[in-house]
């Protein structure tokens, strides 16, 4: 089944200048809601409607007291929770008799004593004129249950709750603009060249097509694994660096002399001896000088003598 929405009802003075934009949007979801029948009566709770539209129970009550005792387009039947839609017959039903039969047959269907009888009206009416059925008009002459506890000229209670909602939903997702940031720690002189020198990094590496880009995650690898090498020392970490970018690397290693090297069985061993450059020193007592001769002792053992 299928539901007709004139476009009429975008323009009509009523909906237009006397309802607010969530009675009217209300007012389409019980034009269009899934519960519908031919007669335009239906059953449908207040839960039911919340769920379905995203308001609130009490929000739902204060909209069917306003479009009912306000605005005189619909009747709801606090006992049996059945919806009356005024007028549904004229933008709904036709001069078929197959169509009419269809609707005596669902009208055994509606609770609501009134709401029955005054269908089984606007039917006999229909049936006994021949006139358009958009001119035929059956006015609801029984009395209208007061059940809400509200006022019904409140219409600004349906709008402050969305307008809170929406802004309360607004100012979770977003970041507020008046927030202040954190201030951030000051640097020693030593640790703004650290940084200065992971700026001159990131341009450096920027030259290499290859190189994957240097995210957040790297750099907070990269000073993970220079706190390690040198802990809590900005400078040693900045040399490291730039002993790195002196030799053309991608990547970053500190000298084997700041690390610690691990043997085959897994000990851990460390270098003893210090790098310096070779002197003739270290090969004076590697050569004998054949043009002198040699030790009384030495010669005496070459010659054999006693």
């Amino acid at each position: 089944m299928y539901a007709q929405v004139h476009q009429s009802f975008w323009t009509d003075r009523k909906i237009m200048e006397d309802c607010t934009p969530e009675e009217r949007y209300f007012l389409l979801y019980l034009l269009s809601n899934p519960h519908g029948n031919i007669t335009g009566v239906f059953e449908l709770g207040f839960k039911q409607m919340s769920v379905e539209t995203g308001y609130t129970e009490d929000t739902v009550r204060n909209l069917i007291n306003r479009l009912q005792d306000v605005h005189g387009v619909i009747r709801y039947s606090p006992e049996t929770r059945e919806i009356l839609i005024i007028n549904w017959y004229k933008y709904n039903w036709s001069r078929s008799e197959r169509f009419l039969v269809g609707v005596q047959r669902a009208v055994s269907g509606i609770r609501c004593a009134d709401f029955r009888d005054y269908i089984e009206r606007v039917l006999s009416a229909i049936q006994n004129t021949t006139a358009d059925i958009k001119t035929v008009c059956i006015p609801y002459i029984y009395p209208i249950p007061q059940y809400v506890n509200a006022n019904v000229n409140d219409s600004v209670s349906v709008n402050e709750e969305r307008t809170v909602t929406e802004e309360r939903t607004e100012k979770e997702q977003k970041p507020s603009k008046k927030a202040k940031a954190a201030p951030k720690p000051e640097l020693t002189p030593e640790e703004e060249a650290l940084e200065e020198t992971f700026n001159e990094y990131r341009r450096y590496r920027k030259g290499f097509k290859k190189a994957g880009p240097f995210t957040a995650e790297a750099e907070q690898r990269l000073r993970a694994k220079l706190e390690k090498a040198a802990p809590g020392d900005p400078v040693r970490q900045a040399e490291i660096i730039h002993y790195c970018i002196d030799r053309g690397w991608v990547g970053v290693w500190p000298p084997k002399k700041d690390e610690q090297n691990t043997g085959a069985k897994g000990k851990k061993r460390k270098r003893d001896f210090e790098e310096r450059p070779v002197t003739d020193d270290d090969f004076k007592d590697l050569f004998v000088d054949l043009t002198q001769d040699p030790p009384e002792q030495d010669a005496a053992a070459a010659g054999g003598a006693p």
